[in-house]
């Protein structure tokens, strides 16, 4: 269950939140413990427990799509039809309707089931590794390496497993190379005083 009440797909095996994937025919793996699963929406299973009795539509209310009778309590992100806490779908950060889940099931150029996701920990490690060969280029590209190193780690690289080890040596070489060059550059001041003062 989210904090809203909504509750997510979760993985049978770590109980960790699935990937939208998992609906396409086949499925797709946990990116927790990589467990390969399929799943089948149905909205009653994101009902929560207790339905308050204050979600009735009273005059003035917005009502939902599917269930005139309830007040709305969030639109659909896909197709902004206006959900009530029964038939909200809280997946993968956004609130989807059953209806557009079966949409994405059947249209495999969704974007939102992509399987095409860039993959940020490989460009990482060739800024880190390619302009080194030609030393002078990484003044500039171990500092972009790092930087993305340090703001895409958490982003999504693919919808199969990838493990952490291409930012990790990424980080590291960009790391070096930027001390390398501080040093350098310490080290080449040092002797331009030295030279002045004698």
């Amino acid at each position: 269950m989210t904090e809203t009440g909504i509750a997510v797909i979760a993985c049978p095996r770590c109980g960790h939140e699935l990937p939208p994937e998992t609906v396409r025919p086949g499925g797709a793996a946990c990116y927790n413990c990589e467990t390969r699963v399929e799943t089948t929406v149905f909205s009653a299973a994101f009902r929560s427990h207790s339905v308050p009795r204050d979600l009735l539509i009273e005059s003035g209310e917005a009502g939902c799509f599917f269930h005139p009778d309830r007040i709305a309590v969030s639109p659909c992100s896909h197709c902004g039809r206006f959900l009530c806490n029964l038939c909200l779908i809280d997946w993968s950060g956004s609130s989807l309707c059953i209806a557009c889940i079966e949409v994405f099931q059947k249209a495999p150029q969704s974007s939102f089931l992509s399987a095409d996701r860039f993959h940020f920990d490989s460009l990482a490690l060739a800024l880190a590794t390619v302009p080194a060969l030609l030393i002078s280029p990484s003044i500039v590209s171990a500092p972009l390496a790092l930087g993305m190193v340090l703001f895409t780690f958490r982003k999504q690289t693919s919808i199969a497993p990838r493990y952490k080890w291409r930012f990790i040596l990424a980080g590291v070489l960009a790391f070096l190379q930027i001390a390398g060059w501080i040093w350098l550059l310490v080290y080449g001041f040092a002797q331009a005083t030295r030279r002045t003062g004698s």
